[in-house]
This record gives structure tokens, sequence and C-alpha cells, in this order.
């Protein structure tokens, strides 16, 4: 193997990522030998206010449905009309923006972008990968993707949305519900 630099050491990146990169076939072994070459480095995501503005316009223009017979209906409609608009293969981005299914958290308030619940992340959330109260792979990513842009910037208005399962969810299924958070002293505090 061979290293070859494609930059001068006073100019190197600080990032050491190489890649293989196929130099030659020798062929007297029959095997190919490869160089290492620095991989180019990933730029950060930069988030400008354009951008931020973008995001907040989206999901005003989207809003969360209540779940009941009239938002279901809402739901479907603003599901229909996004894939109308980018198709049912686009990707979802800051541009696109995405429907909230109904029934989960208020979106940008440390959400669990699997699930839609609050009390744990999406690393840690607790549903099967193949379970029906999931979030689709487009509203985790829009959720991601606000969440990003906006951080928590809808705390003011947010209802606990806690994720409520039995010891036995294969059989019986997890549901959603909200918590009304009290507030003053419990009895017998000082």
């Amino acid at each position: 193997m061979s290293i070859s630099p494609t930059t001068s050491p006073s100019t190197a990146p600080t990032n050491s990522t190489f890649t293989q990169v196929p130099a030659a076939f020798n062929q007297q072994n029959q095997q190919q030998t490869y160089s290492r070459q620095l991989a180019a480095a990933q730029q950060p995501f930069m988030i400008m206010e354009e951008m931020k503005t973008m995001v907040r316009q989206l999901v005003q223009a989207m809003p969360q449905q209540q779940d009941n017979v009239v938002g279901q209906a809402a739901y479907v409609v603003q599901l229909a009309q996004w894939n109308a608009k980018w198709g049912e293969s686009a990707q979802v981005t800051q541009e696109t923006g995405y429907p909230l299914k109904l029934g989960t958290a208020m979106i940008a308030l440390s959400e669990c972008f699997a699930c839609g619940t609050h009390g744990h992340n999406g690393q840690n959330c607790p549903l099967p990968s193949d379970h029906m109260e999931r979030l689709t792979h487009k509203e985790s990513a829009w959720r991601a993707i606000v969440s990003k842009a906006l951080c928590a910037y809808n705390r003011a208005a947010a209802i606990p949305i806690s994720l409520v399962m039995s010891n036995n969810y294969e059989t019986q299924g997890a549901w959603i519900e909200e918590i009304m958070e009290q507030q003053g002293k419990v009895d017998g505090s000082a």
C-alpha cells in the first residue's frame, strides 16, 4: 500500500479519514493493489435564518390535526396533497415538510423521532421497528429536520405525550395518551 496525500502537510485537513482507491492490477499475483487517499471532508450542516423561516412556515402550513373524525379526514387530505405535490417516493427535506401523525407529540419538542412521544429518544424507543404505532420514515425525517433547525421552539404550547405499553405489548398493542401536568404543591409538601 502507498499513501499519497492530496494536500500539503501544512494545509491538510484535521479529519484524517482515508478511502481505498484501486491503484493498479498486478498481473503477476492476479490481485488488485490499493492506495490510500484522504477522503473528502464533509461540510457541516449550516442552519441559516432563511432556513429557519422556511421550516417555521411549513410547520404552520401543515398543522398537526386533532385525533378525531375531522382531524383524521384533514390528515388524509394533507397526505394526499403532499404526495400529489412531491410524489410518494420523494425524500423529505426542509423544503418539503411532511404531515404529522394524529395523537403524537407536537413537533420540535424533544420528542422521539421513532414514535412521536416524550420520555425517550429514537435510539431507545421501546416500540419494535415493525410496530404499527411507529412513525413513517418520512415523518421521522421531518421531525429531525425541524428539531435541528428550530430546537424546542414549541415549548410554551406543549402537552406532554407519553407512550403507554402493557407488559405484553406484542399481543395487546400500545397506545398514546395525553397526560395533563398538575401544577402546585403536592399534599404534604412544605
